[in-house]
């Protein structure tokens, strides 16, 4: 029964994660889309995505477009376990 709740409860935290990063990920791609003000930074300069390698860019990219990790993973031409060791990456640093 125990592991049964923890397994849930791991379930849950996973999926509040993954739901998060599909947020961050989309405000963040907004933020990159938009034209900046003449007298504002371009949101690519932004130290929060000049972070974040050329790969993480690229997974936040599809992530922000909706597609899911297996997608991310085949477009890319990786494992899915690196698409979760991105994401990780990124929400350190952002």
């Amino acid at each position: 029964m125990i592991l049964i709740t923890s397994g849930i409860l791991l379930l849950i935290a996973l999926a509040t994660l993954v739901a998060t990063s599909i947020i961050l990920a989309r405000q963040i791609r907004q933020a990159m889309t938009l034209e900046p003000a003449a007298n504002e930074t371009h949101a690519a300069d932004s130290p929060a995505l000049i972070l974040l390698t050329r790969r993480e860019r690229q997974v936040l990219r599809l992530i922000a477009d909706g597609h899911s990790a297996q997608q991310v993973a085949g477009n890319l031409g990786v494992d899915l376990e690196d698409i979760r060791d991105y994401v990780a990456a990124i929400q350190k640093k952002l």
